[in-house]
């Protein structure tokens, strides 16, 4: 592990709290980057990942259905979120709006027609 010097310490300053304050950054920092390893561990779960695939699956079918928002999409899914896991429910529903919003780039490029009511052009007059 590297030695704190003058340098390296900034603006905390080289006197006796500043080496103790830099010492207690340099800790929080590797328990943040401990933290936020064992979460994405934890989201990296296949129980979480499936239920994003089939979400991020029917987003983007529901996406690319002209007339069909990711709003409508979100309501037909929801049923089938009430028997998983919270977290299980709130990665499928993650996915629906994800591709939901990619879904809606397949009818703006394939059929040249807005994918999204948000994407349609007003008249000008």
């Amino acid at each position: 592990m590297p030695t704190l010097t003058e340098q390296s310490l900034g603006w905390i300053g080289a006197g006796r709290m500043g080496y103790a304050m830099a010492e207690r950054l340099d800790r929080s920092r590797s328990e943040r980057q401990a933290l936020l390893g064992a979460a994405l561990a934890n989201v990296a779960q296949v129980k979480y990942l499936v239920p994003l695939f089939f979400g991020t699956l029917a987003g983007v079918v529901g996406g690319a259905l002209p007339g069909v928002t990711i709003t409508m999409t979100i309501i037909v899914v929801l049923p089938f979120t009430f028997g998983l896991d919270p977290l299980q429910g709130l990665a499928a529903m993650t996915g629906v709006y994800v591709g939901g919003s990619a879904g809606g780039l397949i009818t703006a490029v394939l059929l040249g027609i807005p994918g999204t009511p948000g994407e349609a052009n007003p008249p000008c007059g």
